[in-house]
């Protein structure tokens, strides 16, 4: 009989006397129905975390192999798994039995997503034993009301074991070329890492640790209009023929705005952004007013661990287990960014730190004590944060937003 992670199993066997010369043979099946609880779910093994498809090695992918859970199209894997219709994000995550609660989102400290992609930290599927689902919990697991996931991560063993692997995507060399630019828009994935586990003591002391990295590289899909630099006899669509109506009706160019646009406000001429003349809109020397943003998002990440197992004696076991995720990705994450210069650097941090004691003094008692820390440090800064608006170009933009601590600088949203 199998008893897996987050599973408990009750088996009635019956003895009756018999003869001295008499053997008897006990065993015992998983009932199709358990009627010792009302607990709904199951477990996805180690073999069907390795054999299913799974993009981006993301095991919270794979909750939606149990019955009642769906995942978003698009969503974040921690964000857009439901349960049973419930509300996406409620599910609550517990690794080698330490809940990962973030405490500002209420989501998953481990394998979750901050502005960008599918999350900015990820346990390696190679470190997981296996992990089990449940749906109606028993009281012990009140923070959600979603599902409760368990993940138990794997030991060593006696033997030397590991696995090494390495994927890899480039759109360049499958992708189709974006109707509107002719171009193939950047998307390139690497992902790759490595187990490996033995012991240190037979039958005592044993290891196990791994690494997982991941490098992606987006490209910005998004097509704006933005107002071309040259003359194209319209005045809706082009900068300078717009400058020149309002000259031509007697009226004056705003300084300001001449300025932010790089627009000379005699001559009309737009000039392109340089370190000593300021021009914050995109550059456009065409007839064409459709614009494919120069923006691209990268993702790095690098996450490892290690656990470690002491078998004191038949009766005493103890765990410990350490996860560590960095990672500074660049992204693109609000709507009608045009400009590489406000793209946000978005450093992670993300650590998982458990211990546990299991004792079973006799056949009838078994205790388990558990702790544990985790926690997910996140930042946002703008590319151009360090620049304070009402300083003069290139360490401002010349006009006065109010904000002067440095602190809190960059661009406004105009």
């Amino acid at each position: 009989m199998l008893l897996e992670v987050g599973q408990t199993i009750r088996v009635d066997m019956v003895l009756q006397p018999g003869e001295q010369s008499q053997t008897i043979t006990v065993t015992g099946e998983i009932p199709a129905i358990d009627t010792t609880d009302a607990t709904l779910g199951g477990t996805v093994s180690n073999q069907a975390i390795n054999a299913l498809p799974l993009n981006g090695r993301n095991f919270e992918r794979l909750l939606q192999v149990r019955p009642g859970i769906v995942t978003n199209i698009g969503s974040t894997a921690n964000n857009g798994s439901v349960t049973h219709g419930r509300r996406g994000g409620n599910d609550v995550l517990l690794v080698e039995g330490i809940a990962e609660v973030n405490p500002s989102t209420g989501v998953t400290t481990l394998n979750s997503s901050y502005r960008i992609g599918d999350a900015n930290s990820i346990l390696p599927i190679d470190a997981i034993q296996e992990f089990n689902v449940e749906q109606n919990p028993k009281a012990e697991y009140g923070w959600g009301d979603g599902s409760i996931i368990n993940v138990g991560v794997k030991s060593g063993t006696n033997s030397i074991h590991g696995t090494a692997y390495a994927f890899g995507r480039d759109a360049s060399a499958t992708d189709a070329a974006n109707a509107f630019t002719h171009t193939v828009t950047p998307a390139t994935l690497e992902q790759f890492g490595g187990t490996a586990g033995g012991r240190i003591i037979k039958d005592k002391l044993f290891w196990f640790l791994g690494y997982e990295g991941l490098r992606t590289k987006l490209g910005d899909v998004a097509l704006v209009t933005i107002p071309t630099d040259i003359s194209t006899g319209d005045a809706t669509t082009s900068m300078v023929d717009a400058c020149n109506a309002i000259k031509n009706s007697g009226k004056a160019i705003n300084a300001l705005s001449a300025q932010l646009a790089g627009l000379n406000p005699a001559t009309c001429v737009v000039s392109p952004a340089s370190s000593t003349f300021e021009n914050v809109f995109p550059y456009n020397p065409t007839s064409s007013t459709s614009y494919n943003p120069p923006l691209t998002t990268l993702g790095p990440l690098n996450n490892g661990f290690i656990k470690g197992d002491y078998v004191v004696n038949e009766h005493n076991h103890i765990s410990a287990f350490y996860f560590i995720s960095k990672s500074t990705q660049t992204a693109n994450y609000a709507a009608g960014q045009l400009l590489p210069q406000w793209e946000a650097t978005i450093p992670s941090d993300v650590r998982v730190y458990t211990g546990s004691w299991t004792w079973t003094p006799n056949s009838t008692w078994l205790n388990d004590f558990r702790a544990g820390y985790s926690f997910l440090h996140a930042s946002t800064f703008s590319g151009d944060a360090d620049k304070t608006p009402v300083n003069p170009w290139p360490q401002g933009y010349g006009m006065n937003t109010g904000v002067t601590n440095p602190l809190y600088g960059g661009s406004a949203a105009i």
